[in-house]
């Protein structure tokens, strides 16, 4: 048997030491994070902390050729040992998962010892003084079969254990840390007592004297002079949408109630606000027209484009139109991705995808905020010389009220999709759905109960409905269908009703 004290220093530093690093992993992660995504947050430290199981490949088991070497006895010749020829062969069994886990089950476990190889198999060596027979390394493989198998189960069943308590743990951590976070929030925004005035660099100012913007020239060898703001005027617009972005954030209950261009025209007013000279904000509506334009001379020298996440195929076609609307060389562009009703990392990923993918693109400059924002270079439509800066800002406006319900133990079925969910796949699932709906709403279960899954488009699932007074209901009310959804599939889907005619639905 081993050192009692050694086996349970392995065994500390493999559960009690681990979960205890899980746990202040957990402390560490963004407050923001918690607040908006604490399910996303309990699985990627559980996936970093947790152990995965072994797995023992019998059926691959091999063994050297026998040789014959020099093995020690019992006796002792003056100052050494005794040695006597005879015969060895070395027989390994591959295995999978943690070596460290496997590693302390034979520790913990094993008879015969065998020890743990490099490359993922575990070793014995058979030998014996004068000669070995086949029925011999026959009988002592069988017994090493059964010895380590017996330890792979035993030491998974401790790790299955240890993981099933990690996962509860962190559960409990991080949505403790989520109340009060969101207690906090409640308090503060309870109090009448009026707010200290904040930092300089964290507000969205409305100045009395008005900045400047400079707008340089520079030189091309295919164009005439062309303008372009600086770098440092650049920085300061992103930063004053940045902040823009932010201060909505802090108010989804308001930010929540505005379309697209309403939060345009308020990211003008601030713009607008903060710059006057050469280049100036101005609004513009219909095709062919940006959202945000600092112009010189006639030229654009910033555009910038407001866009909420309807999946990869819409985000495409926003990147469309800002690469049609940036025709000058050193052009600096920005798009701000505005997040609701979608998972935001989902919405932020899928956006820096979608612009990767794109065929303009150039390539991505390194962030150090990436869920703040993210850095690329594109070219223009005209010239694969001329580059495009373009700053992707995202704005998360979540329900306040809205929360994330999981069932204990439940996994969610997306971990067995090798990409996102498809129509087909909501299709297969629906009548789940609405049953767990029915579950909360009974109302709300007859009305989607109507509906027909037209198509999934990124995050977004599309429902038709043959009456525009149900399709209206429906609308009204998505979050049942939502939280439903992702009890079902893992994934916080959009949901977007729309009314198709019975000839063209049956269809």
């Amino acid at each position: 048997m081993p050192d009692r004290r050694v086996l349970n220093a392995v065994k500390g530093s493999l559960f009690d030491v681990l979960m205890t690093r899980a746990l202040l992993a957990a402390n560490r992660e963004p407050d923001s994070m918690v607040q908006q995504q604490p399910n996303e947050v309990v699985e990627r430290v559980f996936r970093r902390y947790s152990h995965e199981l072994v797995g023992l490949d019998s059926n691959g088991i091999s063994r050297s050729q026998v040789k014959v070497t020099s093995i020690k006895t019992d006796k002792w010749v003056g100052d050494t040992v005794e040695e006597l020829p005879g015969q060895a062969v070395t027989v390994r069994i591959p295995f999978t998962g943690s070596k460290e886990l496997l590693q302390y089950g034979l520790l913990a476990y094993s008879a015969l010892k065998p020890t743990v190889s490099d490359d993922s198999a575990v070793e014995l060596t058979i030998q014996s003084q004068g000669r070995l027979t086949a029925s011999t390394i026959n009988s002592r493989v069988a017994e090493f079969i059964s010895d380590v198998s017996g330890c792979v189960t035993k030491a998974n069943a401790d790790a299955a254990q240890f993981n099933a308590q990690l996962r509860s743990a962190l559960r409990s951590k991080v949505y403790d840390r989520k109340d009060l976070l969101d207690d906090t929030a409640d308090l503060d925004a309870a109090l009448t007592i009026p707010l200290t005035s904040i930092a300089t660099q964290a507000r969205v100012e409305v100045p009395v004297q008005r900045k400047i913007v400079r707008v340089q020239e520079s030189k091309s060898s295919s164009s005439p002079t062309e303008p372009h703001v600086s770098r440092q005027i650049y920085e300061d617009v992103i930063r004053t949408l940045s902040s823009f972005g932010r201060a909505m954030e802090r108010l989804p209950d308001t930010a929540r109630g505005l379309g697209e261009e309403a939060i345009r025209d308020l990211a003008l007013f601030v713009l607008n606000a903060n710059y006057e000279g050469a280049a100036t904000g101005e609004a513009f509506n219909g095709a062919g027209k940006t959202d945000i334009l600092l112009n010189y001379q006639n030229r654009s020298a910033f555009i910038g484009e407001f866009k909420f996440w309807g999946g990869p195929k819409a985000f495409s076609s926003a990147i469309n139109q800002l690469c049609s609307y940036t025709t000058w060389r050193d052009t600096k562009a920005a798009l701000i991705l505005l997040v609701k009703d979608v998972r935001a990392t989902t919405a932020i990923e899928g956006a820096d995808q979608a612009i990767r993918s794109h065929p303009q693109f150039r390539e991505a400059r390194p962030s150090d905020r990436p869920m703040e924002r993210r850095d690329y270079v594109l070219t223009s439509n005209t010239d694969s010389e001329r580059l495009i800066s373009v700053a992707l800002l995202p704005v998360v406006i979540p329900d306040p009220r809205s929360k994330v319900v999981e069932i204990p133990g439940a996994t969610p079925i997306a971990a067995s999709f090798p990409s996102p969910p498809s129509a087909v796949d909501v299709r297969r699932v629906w009548p789940d759905v609405i049953a767990r709906v029915s579950r909360n709403s009974k109302r709300i279960a007859a009305v989607y109960r109507d509906g027909v899954i037209n198509s999934v488009e990124g995050d977004v699932l599309v429902v038709s409905f043959r009456s525009a007074v149900i399709s209206s209901l429906a609308a009204d009310h998505p979050q049942p269908v939502v939280d439903a959804l992702y009890e079902e599939l893992g994934v916080r889907f959009a949901v977007t009703c729309q009314v198709v005619p019975r000839s063209s639905q049956d269809s």
